[in-house]
């Protein structure tokens, strides 16, 4: 009897966001190391929309974007989850989103 919200962003954001973040924001995260090695931003936004199924590669898991926000897919369809865009949250429609 509990409502659970699902705040998600837009894909793109997120793989703009995480190229910057992993690269000159967080030394210590494991993929520091790859997406700093790559030549210029536009090699680690496609690295992370593509993941480990591109040309760039890391000897662990990361897989692309579409797989990632993949598994999040079923909780929208189910009755109890409200999923809400953190754009919607953060835009001009924030009143009515809320």
């Amino acid at each position: 009897r509990v409502v659970h919200y699902l705040i998600y962003r837009d894909p793109r954001d997120v793989a703009v966001s995480e190229a910057h973040y992993l690269t000159y924001m967080n030394r210590w995260h494991r993929l520091h190391r790859a997406f700093a090695a790559l030549p210029d931003d536009a090699s680690r936004i496609r690295f992370a929309i593509l993941g480990n199924t591109g040309d760039y590669r890391v000897p662990y898991s990361y897989p692309d974007i579409g797989t990632r926000f993949g598994r999040f897919l079923p909780w929208l369809r189910r009755g109890d989850v409200c999923g809400v865009r953190f754009e919607d949250l953060a835009g001009a429609e924030r009143n009515a989103t809320i």
